[in-house]
């Protein structure tokens, strides 16, 4: 066996009761999406990562010891417009996230959109990079 991935820290969305009167809904979904992770290096010795998403998971239980004592529910499917949606899904919600120990107040995610330079700086600094010479 390959050795563990880390996944990182837990992440939480939404908020408990906060001032008096505001409260807001905290996360309650709970849904799994398994797949293949692939890893390979490429031409430059750079890791590079894709993961395959191939099944979900849905239901009531949430996996804790007690679990298999109480009426839980649960359904794997592969199909695959419902397997898409739910990756879809955990995604967004891992943008909107943060760790668990954040001090923040509300939920500004940690993974944000970029803003990249005009095509022609881009052509610029390509330019000064050296050529690659294949052996």
């Amino acid at each position: 066996m390959p050795e563990p991935v880390s996944l990182g820290p837990v992440r939480a969305a939404g908020w408990s009761a906060g001032k008096q009167g505001d409260y807001r809904p905290l996360l309650h979904a709970k849904m799994l999406v398994a797949g293949r992770t692939w890893v390979w290096e490429d031409d430059y010795g750079i890791e590079r990562w894709h993961f395959t998403p191939m099944y979900t998971w849905l239901g009531s239980a949430n996996w804790t010891a007690l679990a298999p004592s109480h009426l839980e529910f649960g359904v794997w499917s592969d199909d695959p417009a419902l397997v898409e949606r739910n990756l879809t899904y955990l995604l967004e919600l891992l943008r909107f996230s943060q760790p668990i120990e954040s001090t923040s107040v509300g939920p500004e995610p940690e993974l944000v959109n970029a803003e990249w330079a005009p095509d022609e700086e881009f052509r610029e600094a390509l330019g000064d990079l050296e050529p690659y010479e294949d052996d």
